[in-house]
Order: structure tokens, then C-alpha cells, then sequence
């Protein structure tokens, strides 16, 4: 096979790769944070189009209250600090809702060895939270119904905090 063969069908794997993936992949620009490229699952996830999102920046769909812990690990990843980072954030949907994603964000760096941008793997994590919140909902609801067959009164067990989260999952 010859090199340029060769080449031509990693690219193929590569888009293969990119567009079939069950999760989303992204390309950010790593001095401006805005979105060079991104995969359709990217979109669904997010419920924006790619040309939206190829307008606008990793800060403008970061929900303001992760965005600094965000930026933090961000600029730690760019200046070579780290050599990768994961993250579970809200991205914002274009009608103001919010998705739990995991973030693994990697850099690419130019023929210099400065990092020009980042790739990252995005996962939708709403159903596992979901899931994790409802099995905690179970367990709470058992606890108390135990402790009340054992005549403890369940709202002091909620202030010990005998309960997860004080049985507040609203």
C-alpha cells in the first residue's frame, strides 16, 4: 500500500470514526474556546445545530455555574499542566435547559508542541443520573419506613441526616 493510499484511508477511518460515534467529539480552538468541529451526536446532545454551535464558544453552552471550574482545568490543559482532564457539567440547550454531560478533553498540539486545540469525548450522563437518583430515592423511602416501624420519627432522622440529601430530590 502506498503512503498516500495509506493516508487516505486513515483519513476514511478517521470520518468513519467521527460521524458514527455514540458519543459526542468535539474540536475547540484552544486560544479562543470556540468550536472548530463537531459530530452529530455533539449536536443531539446539545440540541443545537453544528452551524450554530461552530458560531459560538465552549462558554457560551457552559452553564455560568460550572463554567469557572471549567476554564480552570481548561487553561491548566493548555499550558501543559495536565495531560488530560474529565469533567461532569450542565451544558445549556438552546431553550435555557440543561444537560449532565462527562467531559474527557484532551490536547492537540501543533508541529511546535504548543497546544492549538483540544478534542474531547462527550457523554450524556442524564439517565445515569437519573437512574442513581431514583435507585437513592428507593433506599431513603426504605430507611424510613424502617425507622418509622421502629418508632423513630422520620423528619428527625432527615435533620440527623440520616437520609442521603435530606430526602429533598425535588
Amino acid at each position: 500500500m502506498t503512503a498516500r493510499r495509506a493516508a487516505a484511508r486513515a483519513e476514511d477511518d478517521f470520518q468513519a470514526l467521527f460521524h458514527n460515534a455514540g458519543v459526542g467529539i468535539t474540536l475547540v480552538d484552544a486560544s479562543t474556546w470556540r468550536f472548530i468541529r463537531v459530530n452529530e451526536m455533539y449536536s443531539t446532545i446539545i440540541g443545537r445545530s453544528e452551524a450554530d454551535l461552530l458560531r459560538s464558544t465552549v462558554g457560551d453552552v457552559t452553564h455560568p455555574d460550572d463554567w469557572e471550574a471549567d476554564v480552570g482545568q481548561l487553561n491548566r490543559l493548555v499550558r501543559g499542566e495536565i495531560p488530560s482532564y474529565s469533567v461532569e457539567k450542565r451544558l445549556l440547550r438552546p431553550d435555557g435547559s440543561a444537560v449532565w454531560v462527562r467531559i474527557n478533553a484532551h490536547p492537540v498540539r501543533d508541529e511546535t508542541g504548543r497546544v492549538a486545540r483540544t478534542v474531547s469525548v462527550v457523554e450524556d450522563i442524564g439517565p445515569r443520573n437519573a437512574a442513581e437518583h431514583a435507585l437513592q430515592d428507593r433506599a431513603d423511602q426504605r430507611v424510613m419506613r424502617a425507622a418509622e416501624d421502629d418508632g423513630v420519627d422520620a423528619r428527625q432522622l432527615e435533620r440527623r441526616g440520616g437520609l442521603a440529601d435530606g430526602g429533598d430530590r425535588g
